[in-house]
């Protein structure tokens, strides 16, 4: 039977049954995020939200469920994706529900299912669409030179375009990574030895690091600032932050940083706005669209639960327990 999304709260306050869930994915972009814990164990963590048309909840993904529907989701399906979640753990995390997996969750994407075309017929009435303004639709991303990104007009900010550069220079002036609030992943400050996330009074006892660094690249056009960010700087290196910190003091720049210079990528970049009075526009690589770079999913990497196995599916796989979702 499926669970409606208003009634987790209630649902989290027990530790026997496990639910079944549907709605659709607000998030455009999803990322996964590598780290270590506090004992020094690599995890694999992805968070995004889903809304059922009346409620909004959050959902967590761990280690290998979470590369697994991260591999699933590169899959050319239509946009906004909508997701059902079976026998699922549900909690209350800092007073918020979350949904989690364990070793009997699966996931089914766009599946051909009278709830999930229901809900996709929603996403098309107009009230719909005007009541839930954050979805945010997939469209083609456009292939551009530096000099065209550049000229780019104000309606692109935000937005991401491909670009194929070679790495001209790499920037050992300022801080390569930023430390990162665990719970939704905004910049965490220290202050007074303590770190705090920008985002509100919460304090982050082990933030995660991610990549943040500064390169130079071109093409035959011209020459562009990009800020490699946690995804396409784990790709360019095939290591995470903390793997390097591990092989190098932090309070050095470490030389491993260096290799990529000269080497070609064909970077997804985000357009924003500056963030100083000098710097009118920041272009961030978000992600690496590219053969050359390591696969490091590791299927050994402790889990939270229990281990996951789960397969996932398309609308073309038949599952016969899926009638027991109304």
């Amino acid at each position: 039977m499926r669970t409606n999304l208003g009634d987790l709260e209630e649902l989290s306050k027990q530790t026997t049954y496990l639910i079944n869930v549907i709605g659709f994915i607000e998030e455009a972009e999803l990322n996964l995020a590598k780290f270590k814990n506090r004992l020094g164990q690599p995890q694999t963590q992805m968070k995004f939200h889903i809304c059922d048309g009346n409620s909004r909840v959050k959902v967590t993904f761990w280690d290998a469920f979470a590369e697994l529907f991260h591999e699933s989701i590169e899959e050319d399906f239509e946009w906004p994706l909508i997701i059902i979640i079976g026998s699922a753990r549900v909690t209350l995390w800092q007073e918020e529900v979350d949904i989690s997996n364990v070793g009997a969750t699966t996931f089914y994407i766009n599946y051909n299912h009278y709830s999930v075309n229901h809900l996709r017929n929603m996403l098309k009435e107009k009230k719909f669409i005007e009541a839930h303004k954050s979805i945010l639709k997939k469209e083609p991303i456009q292939i551009l030179n530096i000099k065209e990104i550049k000229e780019l007009p104000e309606e692109y900010l935000e937005k991401q375009v491909l670009c194929n550069v070679k790495v001209k220079k790499v920037n050992t002036q300022q801080k390569w990574f930023k430390h990162i609030c665990t719970s939704c992943y905004q910049e965490a400050k220290k202050v007074n030895e303590i770190f705090h996330c920008i985002c509100g009074p919460r304090d982050v006892p082990y933030p995660e690091k991610w990549f943040n660094l500064c390169v130079v690249c071109c093409d035959s056009t011209r020459e562009i600032e990009i800020v490699l960010e946690n995804v396409a700087g784990q790709k360019c290196y095939g290591k995470h932050v903390c793997d390097i910190l591990d092989e190098d003091d932090e309070s050095n720049f470490p030389k491993v940083l260096n290799t990529i210079m000269d080497q070609d990528y064909k970077f997804q970049i985000a357009i924003q706005n500056g963030e100083g009075p000098m710097e009118s526009r920041k272009f961030c690589a978000k992600d690496i669209v590219s053969e050359k770079y390591p696969n490091n999913n590791d299927d050994n990497q402790p889990r939270p639960l229990e281990e996951s196995y789960a397969e996932p599916s398309t609308s073309t796989f038949h599952l016969d327990t899926l009638s027991e979702i109304n």
